[in-house]
């Protein structure tokens, strides 16, 4: 059986290779929105939030 000591070790190990993990995660999303086709969808995604948004405010 493990003892407490290894076993803070390899969570401590598991939450850093998370952090990377998530590191990649997000340069990759941001490359992406840098492209056009990832800009092009970004603000299709806004102009119907916004519809979304001005359709609330119209029925209130």
């Amino acid at each position: 059986m493990a003892g407490r000591a290894t076993q803070k070790k390899r969570h401590e190990r598991r939450g850093r290779k998370g952090e990377r993990e998530r590191g990649k995660i997000k340069r990759k999303k941001e490359i992406w929105e840098d492209s056009k086709e990832g800009k092009r969808r970004k603000e299709a995604k806004e102009e119907e939030r916004r519809k979304k948004r001005e359709g609330k405010e119209k029925r209130s």
